[in-house]
């Protein structure tokens, strides 16, 4: 294994550069699909194959659906405060 750390920074400009993703319409389209179960105090809303947990109006994290953790994991994210 590597000792060299990729950043999260430097994984999102491959994906936009060099893959060609569009981070900012990635973006709008998780918080289009949030939006209502934000609004509503969800603390976690799930579509598009994933679940996202959410701190307020901040979505924080992704889980996909297939591999979806169980009860007391969940439960246990959801109570976690955030990090910042």
């Amino acid at each position: 294994m590597s000792s060299v750390h990729v950043t999260d920074h430097a994984v999102l400009r491959y994906l936009e550069r060099v893959c060609g993703l569009d981070i900012e319409a990635l973006r709008a389209s998780i918080a289009a699909g949030c939006e209502r179960g934000a609004a509503a105090g969800a603390p976690v809303v799930r579509f598009s194959g994933a679940r996202f947990l959410l701190r307020g109006e901040r979505v924080v994290t992704a889980i996909d659906d297939e591999h979806f953790c169980d009860h007391a994991t969940m439960t246990d994210l959801i109570r976690r405060p955030e990090r910042r």
